[in-house]
């Protein structure tokens, strides 16, 4: 569904896109993506790390899977991204934005392992600001949050 709605406002939309559908996970997902990328454009001005997944469960009841699955998606596949990007980014003096949540510097039950593995984006965000800083290259963060509204009973980010 979400495709098909991607697929409509590019049908009546002006802008070019590359579509690389990956394992983040994969050894060869992030040269795979810049390459697709500068194949198409030449160049990377701006890189959004949005892919991110939540487990919920007790520390105590959870398997240490759990922990390791939260902590490659979240955390290893966006720096692994962004360390394949930056070089490319840093000659178009362009941007990183890393989608994080309130969860990072807020905590709450059942969501232990989410919460620890925001913090580390928003830390690796605040850090890598300051190291790209020179080369004139911005980084944020942006840090979404659920909320439920009385609007079709949908929660809503």
């Amino acid at each position: 569904m979400l495709l098909d709605i991607f697929h409509q406002l590019l049908r009546h939309s002006k802008i070019s896109v590359v579509i690389s559908p990956t394992d983040l996970a994969a050894e060869n997902a992030p040269k795979t993506i810049v390459h697709n990328t500068l194949g198409k454009f030449q160049r990377i001005d701006s890189l959004v790390n949005s892919a991110g997944i939540l487990r919920a469960g007790p520390v105590l009841d959870s398997d240490i899977s759990v922990y390791d699955e939260l902590f490659n998606v979240n955390v290893r596949c966006l720096v692994r991204l962004t360390r394949e990007a930056l070089p490319h980014i840093i000659k178009s003096k362009g941007t990183v934005v890393n989608v994080s949540s309130i969860n990072g510097p807020c905590p709450f039950p059942g969501v232990t392992y989410y919460c620890m593995s925001k913090s580390a984006v928003d830390q690796f965000t605040k850090c890598l600001a300051l190291e790209m800083a020179p080369h004139g290259v911005r980084v944020n963060a942006v840090k979404l949050v659920l909320s439920r509204f009385n609007l079709n009973g949908f929660v809503m980010m």
